[in-house]
C-alpha cells in the first residue's frame, strides 16, 4: 500500500475533475508490471500488483479523503464493487502490455548478451 502512503503525504496528487483511473498509481502499476515481466514472474502476479497500486489510491481516498463519513461508510466506499471492477479491468488491460514489454526487454537483452559472447556481428 505504498501508493496509499504516497497519496496521503501528497507525494502523488489528484489533478481534479472526474476521477476514474488515478494517473500516479497507473504509472507505478505500469513500472511494477513491467518489472514482473522482466523478472519472469507470472502475469497474474503482475495484474495483482498493478491492482494493489489502485487499491492504495482507493484506500487513501476512502479513509483520508472522505471527511464526515462514518467508518462503515468509508468501508462501503472502499469495497464498492463497481470501483473494484474498474480498477481490476484497468489492471488487466494496462498490466498485460506492460508485462509484455518487460518480458520482451528481458528476452532481447538475453539475446544481445548471447550474440556478444559468441562474437556475432
Amino acid at each position: 500500500m505504498s501508493t496509499c502512503l504516497a497519496y496521503a503525504v501528497d507525494l502523488f496528487t489528484v489533478a481534479g475533475g472526474i476521477l476514474i483511473i488515478p494517473g500516479d498509481a497507473t504509472v507505478v502499476g505500469l513500472v511494477v508490471a513491467a518489472g514482473v515481466g522482466y523478472r519472469s514472474g507470472g502475469l497474474v502476479f503482475a495484474w495483482t500488483l498493478f491492482f494493489a497500486t489502485y487499491l492504495g489510491f482507493h484506500a487513501d481516498w476512502a479513509f483520508f479523503g472522505l471527511s464526515g463519513r462514518s467508518l462503515s461508510g468509508e468501508l462501503a466506499f472502499f469495497f464498492d464493487p463497481v470501483s473494484l471492477a474498474v480498477f481490476g479491468t484497468a489492471a488487466v488491460l494496462l498490466g498485460t502490455p506492460a508485462y509484455g514489454a518487460g518480458s520482451l526487454t528481458r528476452r532481447s537483452l538475453g539475446r544481445l548478451r548471447q550474440s556478444e559472447t559468441r562474437g556475432d556481428p
